[in-house]
């Protein structure tokens, strides 16, 4: 997924696109009781689009706070069954860490080597 950060300071607004591969593991009620016995019913692979915003918190030089809100819209019909269409949809709510460990230079878009290696 591609994502697209506004600005360069601590906060950093971003945007997110891009696609979703899915496939099908189980198919279970509440109760356990499996859906789809022989296979019959849905397809195993699915298709879709995630459309996201969210942002970046620069907690520390090498520590961000990150939180996304995601949106995936299926593309492909999981139906097997000739009269009916069904799409995976599904809003999800991401909050996380990252750590960094190696130094990242905006300008060039690289990484630096970590210390003990410049003192070789």
């Amino acid at each position: 997924m591609g994502a697209y950060y506004f600005g360069k300071d601590k906060f950093r607004p971003k945007v997110m696109l891009g696609p979703q591969f899915g496939f099908l593991l189980s198919a279970k009620d509440k109760d356990g009781a499996d859906l789809d016995p022989n296979e019959i019913i849905y397809e195993t692979n699915d298709l879709g689009v995630v459309l996201g915003a969210g942002f970046n918190y620069n907690i520390t030089p090498k520590i961000w706070l990150n939180a996304d809100v995601r949106y995936n819209y299926g593309i492909s019909n999981i139906s097997k069954l000739a009269n009916d269409e069904l799409r995976n949809q599904h809003f999800a709510i991401m909050v996380g860490v990252s750590i960094g460990f190696r130094d990242y230079d905006e300008k060039t878009g690289t990484f630096s080597k970590p210390q003990d290696e410049k003192k070789k």
